[in-house]
């Protein structure tokens, strides 16, 4: 490995030097070649992160920071693909060298010690580092991004995005060097900070980074080091001078994001605190919706954070600000949408107050919801109603238990409102089969008014009978409409529910739904999954939630199911281990596990021998079938354990049932071991027919030898799968070029 990273050091040297800037070269570059850079980084992440204590020790200091130095160029491509690759990478190293320090007890001990302090050594690239985590900084859940494009100014409120783990890594990799050099950081970020407020146009999307970074650091460092380093960044950001209302919603969007993500540092400072309700108090009655609903959550935040300071007598001795927001509620909330008030009331409110309070908030919607079935015709009057469910849902979220009351006011016109639209949507499908703006409202008023079930059976764990019996009877009405329904008017909703239920539910109340559902969604939905791998994408998800619930939390009561059920089940697993998407086919490879290692522990030695004798041939040809596969290398991990596992299992003569027919076979063996070997060795030689028989002979020995050695197993396999891509990889050049010259020497012909 020494030799590969030193030479591929050398010639990558060559290809592109140390002086380059491929940040400002990648787009320019031919595809092959952006290849090339990808696959540059893929190798050093990949050997550094193994191999990084061997080649220090081995090349010295000077042949990490190579590497590192191209990471850094390679980090600073605006591509997020590649920068995640990176990331990857430098969380890792960040914190090796972060414990580093807290072993050595930081740098004086290190300079009595004989090891030299790798944040020292790295000093410089560590700098780098910092500043590029800032530039690249990610969007954290729950804030305004102002954008322009051509000229075109948007602003859209971010409450949750689809990278959470993304920015969680960005936030630990940031925290952790923060850790190492407060002093660095903190100047940096002064820098870009001072750098961009001397221009008149300022870049928004840089100081909003900065914003977030700074949030990002945020319980990573000392209190007293906390409320020096942002008293200086929240001066700087609220004496800047803004030249436009979008500079100004930039501006206050990094305050409130700032004041929501640190609460000890409002506790200290009245002044800021109440600079940022003055700037939440005037953006609640601003028209753009992004805009109220980034100040409803950054105000729901911080009274969750400085509760008790809120609702204490102000320093200069007037009223808890908490009494003047709820006072004027009906001012604050004037011009929001219903969940947006309903939000404000929930953050104002004390728990004393919130029932009354509720009751009042709640007229409307009550009122609303209680008309007649054959209102149910207009968009206008839908929206208000899917409007009315949200904000139900959003209460009840909120204050938990406290909205059984509301719930029994509302529960008979949520049955009648859901039979009424059932029949709506039977007309509506007869008449017009396309989706019209009517039909999606009757499906979401749906979708809403199953959240709100799953809602309220999540904050109350314990339901009395008359609560039970309600649920029970709306949940019946959702499975008989999911079964009648045809399968493009199905609500997704409906799958995360019954996971839910299955999840909680007490075992004798399980049996019956479980029953239910099986007849009700498990058959029903097989259909829509298995005719390809990308129909009903929004069902795909829940589908395998519920499989995975079946056999971890249900298992004992799927072995009584009859044998076609759970023949499907087993088929949908197989199924989805081939998923297009990777966090589907991940759940459908982390439960054919589950249902193996079950098996195994099955006191019932007759029930796991029918198992084994119907299924582990067939599991154990597809687990191959997408271990060798490229396409599905992202699964290696569940791929191994659970080929480990059944091997194991045949190694350790844990399966008593002979898993082959003597008279189907044509050599006799001795033992499952004896036949599976030959087994395993087919596929993998019917997989890679390049390989000699005596390679696959090595490779399969060491399998079951190993097969209770997870970690060995696991590194064998994977180092036989790179090496046999590479082969691969080498046999297509040759073909490619032996057909090239072919179809030269016919030009000539």
């Amino acid at each position: 490995m020494l030799i590969i990273y030193k030479e591929v050091m050398e010639a990558m040297t060559k290809i592109i030097p140390e002086s380059a800037d491929i940040a400002s070269l990648y787009y320019n570059m031919a595809t092959e070649d952006q290849y090339l850079v990808q696959d540059f980084a893929l190798f050093l992440t990949l050997v550094l992160g193994r191999y990084y204590e061997l080649i220090e020790k081995s090349l010295g200091y000077v042949a990490i920071s190579n590497g590192f130095v191209y990471l850094l160029k390679l980090s600073r491509v605006d591509d997020r693909e590649l920068w995640k690759i990176c990331l990857e990478y430098w969380e890792k190293f960040v914190s090796y060298v972060h414990e580093e320090m807290l072993r050595n007890d930081g740098y004086n001990a290190a300079s009595n010690s004989s090891t030299i302090m790798r944040a020292n050594v790295y000093r410089n690239i560590l700098h780098e580092l910092r500043e590029i985590s800032i530039e690249q900084m990610a969007p954290p859940d729950e804030v305004l991004i102002v954008k322009s494009n051509e000229g075109e100014v948007t602003r859209e409120f971010y409450k949750q995005s689809n990278g959470t783990g993304f920015y969680d890594s960005m936030q630990h990799l940031l925290g952790n060097l923060t850790k190492i050099d407060l002093a660095d950081t903190e100047m940096i970020v002064r820098h870009k900070l001072a750098e961009q407020f001397g221009m008149v146009d300022w870049s928004w999307s840089a100081v909003s980074r900065l914003c977030w970074a700074v949030g990002a650091i945020s319980g990573a460092i000392s209190e007293a080091d906390e409320e020096r380093f942002l008293k200086h960044f929240t001066d700087e950001l609220t004496n800047i001078k803004t030249t436009n209302d979008n500079q100004g919603f930039v501006i206050s969007s990094c305050l409130l994001h700032i004041a929501a993500q640190n609460p000890r540092f409002l506790k200290k400072h009245w002044g800021f605190l109440k600079l940022v309700l003055a700037k939440i108090s005037t953006y609640v009655h601003v028209m753009d919706a992004d805009v109220s609903e980034m100040a409803c959550n950054a105000f729901l935040k911080i009274c969750q954070g400085c509760s008790q300071e809120l609702a204490s007598v102000q320093p200069d001795g007037l009223p808890p600000m908490l009494e003047t927001f709820v006072t004027n509620l009906e001012i604050f909330t004037a011009d929001l949408d219903s969940n947006q008030t309903c939000s404000y009331v929930l953050s104002t409110a004390p728990i004393d107050y919130q029932e009354r309070l509720m009751d009042a908030l709640m007229a409307g919607p009550n009122k609303l919801l209680q008309s007649h079935p054959q209102t149910l015709d207009t968009p206008e009057f839908l929206t208000k109603l899917v409007n009315v469910l949200k904000t139900n849902t959003s209460v009840c979220s909120s204050i938990g238990p406290g909205f059984q009351v509301q719930f029994q006011k509302i529960f008979p016109n949520l049955i009648i409102t859901y039979k009424a639209i059932m029949g709506k949507v039977n007309e509506v499908n007869r008449g017009s089969p396309t989706e019209t703006l009517v039909m999606q409202l009757f499906r979401q008023i749906k979708s809403e008014i199953i959240m709100l079930i799953e809602t309220y059976t999540q904050v109350n764990l314990e339901l009395d009978m008359t609560n039970q019996k309600m649920v029970s009877e709306i949940v019946d009405l959702f499975l008989i409409d999911f079964r009648t329904t045809p399968a493009s008017l199905r609500e997704p909703a409906v799958l995360s529910l019954m996971v839910y239920r299955l999840e909680n539910l007490h075992i004798d109340q399980r049996s019956g739904l479980l029953e239910t559902i099986l007849c009700s969604v498990f058959e029903p939905t097989v259909p829509m999954i298995s005719q390809n791998y990308v129909d009903f994408p929004e069902f795909r998800h829940g589908f395998y939630k519920l499989l995975r619930v079946f056999i971890q939390k249900c298992f004992s009561e799927m072995l009584k199911t009859p044998q076609n059920i759970f023949h499907l089940l087993i088929q949908s697993l197989l199924w989805g281990v081939k998923d297009a998407t990777r966090e589907v086919s991940h759940m459908a490879l982390e439960t054919v596990l589950a249902l193996v290692n079950n098996m195994s522990h099955l006191e019932d030695e007759d029930t796991a021998s029918d198992f084994y004798c119907a299924y582990f041939l067939q599991i154990l040809c597809e687990i191959v079938a997408v271990l060798t596969d490229p396409d599905y290398r992202s699964g290696f991990d569940f791929q191994s354990k659970i080929l480990a596992r059944m091997l194991e299992l045949v190694q350790e003569g844990e399966i008593y049932v002979r898993l082959y027919n003597p008279r189907d076979e044509e050599k006799e063996y001795m033992s499952n071991v004896e036949f599976l070997q030959d087994y395993v060795r087919n596929l993998l030689f019917n997989a890679f027919p390049q390989l000699q028989r005596s390679q696959i002979e090595v490779l399969v020995l060491g399998m079951f030898q190993y097969s209770g050695e997870l970690s060995k197993f696991q590194d064998d396999l994977q180092d036989f799968l790179i090496d046999i891509r590479a082969i691969g990889e080498d046999v297509g050049d040759i073909q490619l070029r032996e057909k090239a010259a072919e179809i030269e020497l016919l030009k000539h012909l």
